[in-house]
């Protein structure tokens, strides 16, 4: 679950449990209320009630007809000390409520349908009273008050008052939903920006930073923090590129000098030979070695330069003379060569580099290809971009091995790669030079059978 839904989710439950209990209150507030207002109004009528009692000559008390009128819907019935009644409202025939001394106030539940006390509920609901107990004195004598009233009327007001509430709480948690998805967008955005920016930093965009802002909250530690990893990523890099750079010129110098010198030796008479063949073999893997150099200093010379030195020539001229220097090496394996070039392409790029790309492709469409197979150039224009295809038969490469070919000294069949002297760095150099133009480079190849490689430049660089 992404972060914005958590606290989208957080922001909501806070909202509906805080919600939920101040309804709870309210609730129990009103029901405690309505209660109370409902015990004022029994005490309301009792006391007039009481106005309504006469004494006998006997001394004893009764309730003149005025308490007829007085009496619905209350449940009313006045008992002395011994628990005689002295009056009862007609209600009482239809329940007995239970005299209860030693509480003034308190509820009791019956079992009698609430539609024979008062018609028009439903027949189900059962009839619950509110009762209080009101002691009288009358001419030294004691007597018991007592009246009550149903209150399913008060429970329903709570019920209709609950159920309004929880509907409220249902639109509430729609709104704190949508309030807090859009309040967290608003706290993660920061975030999302820098997610951005980190994720366009790489080893070709290292200078790439993070703004701060003058919050100085936790976002701002956070971006300086990246910023601090990001120039010691760019300080490592560059050092590595360096140090590569100036480890291989040092060792282009003594690796040329032992490669004249055995070739010097190679050419002596004398020599047995056994020893011959060994100085062959030491012979080439020099030339390997020093062609590994070469690569790496190309490499290195590539990724630290940041401009180049563009001007506008014929790219059919540039593509003919590097197969022209090929030429020996294709005769040797009876490759049959097909070259489509537009004579009237030119192109706005560093020479140099354009005719190194070239070098590196052909040399793998040769190095990569089998006897009497073949090998097809195309260049042309297309739109504002120079298109170029090289078409080679051979062993292909894997669907899985096709993504990877670029990548630094990955070879896709190493012991093959290492009998043919290649390192792993040619297709590399091809797509430095392409990105360092501008343009792209991609490669398809169908196992065993042939590979293509796929070219755009933009034609003014």
């Amino acid at each position: 679950m992404k972060i914005r839904h958590r606290i989208t989710l957080w922001i909501a439950f806070a909202g509906l449990l805080s919600s939920l209990s101040l309804s709870l209150t309210v609730i129990l507030l009103m029901w405690e209320e309505s209660y109370e207002m409902l015990d004022q109004e029994l005490s309301v009528y009792a006391h007039a009630l009481d106005n309504a009692l006469s004494v006998l000559p006997d001394g004893s008390i009764t309730l003149g007809s005025s308490a007829d009128a007085l009496n619905s819907p209350y449940w009313i019935r006045l008992t002395d000390d011994q628990g005689r009644p002295i009056y009862a409202s007609p209600m009482t025939g239809l329940v007995d409520l239970p005299l209860r001394q030693n509480k003034e106030r308190y509820t009791v539940n019956t079992s009698i349908p609430l539609t024979w006390l008062l018609p028009g509920q439903e027949e189900e609901d059962l009839a619950s009273f509110r009762v209080r107990v009101f002691p009288l004195h009358y001419e030294g004598r004691n007597y018991h008050l007592q009246i009550a009233r149903p209150v399913e009327n008060l429970r329903w007001a709570v019920v209709e008052l609950a159920i309004t509430i929880m509907s409220g709480l249902l639109i509430s948690a729609l709104v704190l939903i949508v309030a807090g998805y859009y309040t967290a967008g608003r706290i993660l955005r920061p975030i999302q920006d820098i997610n951005a920016i980190a994720q366009v930093v790489n080893e070709k965009n290292l200078g790439q930073r993070i703004p701060l802002d003058d919050t100085h909250d936790e976002l701002h530690e956070l971006s300086a923090a990246l910023n601090s990893m990001f120039d010691r990523l760019q300080f490592s890099f560059l050092r590595q590129k360096e140090f590569i750079a100036n480890a291989s010129h040092e060792l282009k110098t003594p690796l040329t000098l032992l490669r004249l010198s055995f070739e010097e030796a190679l050419q002596s008479e004398d020599l047995p030979d056994s020893l011959k063949q060994r100085l062959s073999a030491q012979n080439i893997a020099l030339l390997r070695m020093n062609r590994l150099v070469k690569n790496l200093l190309d490499l290195s010379s590539l990724e630290l330069t940041e401009t180049c030195e563009a001007e506008t020539f014929a790219f059919s001229e540039l593509a003919r003379s590097v197969l022209e220097d090929f030429q020996p090496l294709i005769q040797n394996q009876g490759i049959h060569c097909t070259v489509q070039l537009d004579d009237q392409l030119n192109l706005i790029a560093d020479p140099e580099k354009i005719k190194r790309m070239l070098i590196n492709l052909v040399d793998n469409a040769i190095k990569y290809n089998r006897k009497d197979g073949k090998i097809r150039l195309q260049a042309g224009q297309l739109g504002q971009n120079c298109d170029i295809l090289l078409f080679n038969t051979g062993p292909g490469i894997p669907a899985a091995d096709q993504e990877r070919v670029f990548e630094q000294f990955y070879r896709v069949e190493k012991s093959r790669a290492a009998s043919l002297g290649g390192a792993g760095l040619g297709l590399t150099i091809v797509r430095r030079i392409v990105e360092f133009h501008g343009g792209t480079v991609s490669l398809q190849s169908k196992p065993g059978e042939w590979t293509q490689v796929h070219v755009v430049l933009p034609l003014h660089g």
